[in-house]
């Protein structure tokens, strides 16, 4: 069964979707549980692009990251300043 996640890009990210034409946030569609990993290979970024994937508010990072339609997702390139690793939540990160 298919069905869409809500997809968000921050800082590089972001100027990754504009040069691809997607939007921010950008719909995309699911089959069932994909892990973070997948969804990277699904958009064709490498996985060195991103250091985090926030699920629904929760940081994890690409391979622990688990997917199915509804979801809000956003993702975090590596680099993101200090003061907003702790912010964002990066400090309690699972994996």
């Amino acid at each position: 069964m298919s069905s869409v996640i809500h997809l968000r890009a921050f800082m590089d990210l972001a100027d990754t979707f504009r040069k691809k034409n997607w939007s921010n946030p950008k719909e995309v569609e699911v089959q069932g549980e994909i892990t973070g990993l997948e969804l990277l290979a699904l958009l064709g970024l490498p996985e060195e692009m991103v250091e985090v994937i926030f699920v629904n508010g929760k940081a994890f990072t690409p391979p622990l990251a688990v997917l199915t339609g509804g979801d809000r997702v956003a993702l975090a390139p590596p680099g993101v300043p200090g003061p907003y690793r702790v912010l964002l939540g990066f400090k309690k990160m699972e994996g």
